[in-house]
């Protein structure tokens, strides 16, 4: 059962829900999506996770599309 957490301070600031995943007991979740061939006009993308159960984020990922 997803809790409501106090608000919690992503990392991102245009925050975009890419889906969900479900975590093994290993705490790895893997999201898969298709990226766009034009990608590298994304620039700089930041990409956090959110554990709404527990009320917590992952680290911030970097990536370059180039």
């Amino acid at each position: 059962m997803t809790r409501t957490c106090s608000p919690i301070c992503a990392a991102t600031l245009r925050r975009t829900r890419a889906g969900t995943a479900t975590a093994n007991a290993n705490g790895i979740a893997t999201l898969t999506r298709l990226i766009p061939g034009n990608a590298s006009n994304l620039g700089e993308v930041l990409i956090q996770a959110v554990d709404a159960d527990n009320c917590q984020i992952s680290q911030l990922v970097v990536h370059q599309f180039e």
